[in-house]
């Protein structure tokens, strides 16, 4: 097995932003919990009390929302279905969609009550639709939660009302997890989240969206709010940055529970965007158009040979962000070689992790240099060790 030459480079990305580790945003005092997340990769970029289960009221229609598209996906349920409301349904409290005994409606149009004005009786209507008693819908909601891996959730009702001692739980970084799923497995999620005015004349109907920022920040669609008096206030945002004046390659998901009130959560979850766009930016880390080094092949008419990376790799990072690049590249290697043929690999790390790996190659075929090139090459080569050694 041949010797590995180990080469290592760090690249500094590094603009008038200071190289600190972010320990706070300073808006912890007014919060439970905060995240930010790049919805494409799943990175969670910032985050503070993230692990520790919270009371997560109506972000819990998120779930319901997703058992409910899961079963249209499965063919067991279709948007068009008819669902007659009952006197039981009618007179579930809190925010609703105000459903009436005795009316008819879809469930695209429950989803919609669902997912805008938060209509409690919309989600326990949908329940009942999905499995026949709420009870059954929420151990599908909790099957679904422990199928995407979020160990800490508990659901009890399919609205994120208090039912007795109890309430949903989650953890923000769980939050995360699944409202990054929905959106990757059901972008039209959005559809109904960016509403702003939902209006149904059939219904004699009109309801104002729960959800902020939509509207007032370019690319903001949704998601979702949630407010008990034990959860306090709670928002899960979506943005895609492209259409953000700073026209960020990215989309992001901030979330932000607990905090006092509707303006506090609105002004907080509008820093978090703030602070991502001004902060975070989609960067080439590894550029396969790029030279990453130049090998020196004596056996090559041109000795000196650059090599690439086989791929380019984006990230969405902090601007002071530094990673670490190590090329591992094959001892021995001779011409001639061919175009593509890969002579070692170059792999991307931060701290611990590693984040990418990818083959090092020659761009073009590498011809080889006549005999007597060769000689001469390799008596300089032997005459400059011999004097480096004599000159120690």
């Amino acid at each position: 097995m041949n010797r590995k030459i180990i080469i290592i480079a760090i690249l500094i990305i590094s603009f008038l932003v200071p190289l600190t580790a972010q320990a706070s945003l300073g808006i912890e005092d007014g919060v439970r919990s905060y995240l930010i997340g790049d919805f494409d990769s799943g990175a969670i970029l910032e985050k503070y009390n993230e692990e520790e289960a919270l009371n997560i009221a109506s972000v819990s229609k998120l779930m319901t929302y997703l058992v409910v598209k899961d079963k249209i996906a499965e063919n067991a349920l279709s948007l068009e279905d008819r669902v007659t409301i009952t006197k039981e349904i009618e007179e579930i409290g809190g925010s609703n969609f105000r459903l009436l005994e005795g009316e008819v409606v879809t469930v695209d149009e429950l989803l919609a009550g669902l997912m805008v004005v938060s209509g409690n009786d919309a989600a326990y209507a949908l329940a009942l639709k999905v499995a026949g008693s709420e009870a059954e819908f929420v151990n599908m909601m909790n099957l679904k939660a422990q199928e995407l891996g979020l160990v800490n959730s508990k659901f009890y009702n399919s609205s994120g009302l208090q039912q007795g001692d109890h309430q949903n739980t989650m953890t923000t970084e769980e939050i995360f997890i699944m409202s990054r799923h929905i959106i990757k497995e059901y972008p039209e999620v959005l559809d109904y989240s960016k509403i702003k005015i939902l209006n149904m004349p059939r219904r004699n109907y009109t309801g104002e969206s729960t959800i902020p920022l939509v509207g007032e920040i370019p690319g903001v669609d949704g998601l979702k709010t949630g407010y008990t008096e034990e959860a306090g206030y709670c928002l899960v945002s979506t943005m895609d940055a492209r259409k953000s004046p700073q026209a960020g390659e990215f989309r992001l998901i901030t979330i932000v529970m607990g905090t006092a009130g509707v303006a506090e959560r609105r002004d907080i979850s509008k820093y978090l965007i703030d602070y991502a766009l001004e902060n975070y930016s989609v960067r080439t880390i590894i550029d396969d158009k790029a030279p990453y080094m130049e090998l020196n092949i004596n056996s090559a008419i041109n000795p000196k040979i650059p090599i690439y990376p086989n791929e380019s790799y984006k990230l969405l990072t902090h601007k002071s962000k530094r990673y670490v690049f190590k090329s591992d590249i094959e001892e021995g290697i001779k011409a001639p070689l061919k175009q593509g043929q890969k002579v070692g690999t170059l792999t991307l790390s931060s701290g611990n992790q590693e984040l990418k790996k990818v083959d090092l190659i020659v761009k073009h075929d590498v011809q080889q240099a006549g005999m007597f090139t060769r000689i001469v090459r390799s008596v300089e080569n032997l005459f400059s060790t011999i004097a480096t050694l004599l000159r120690k």
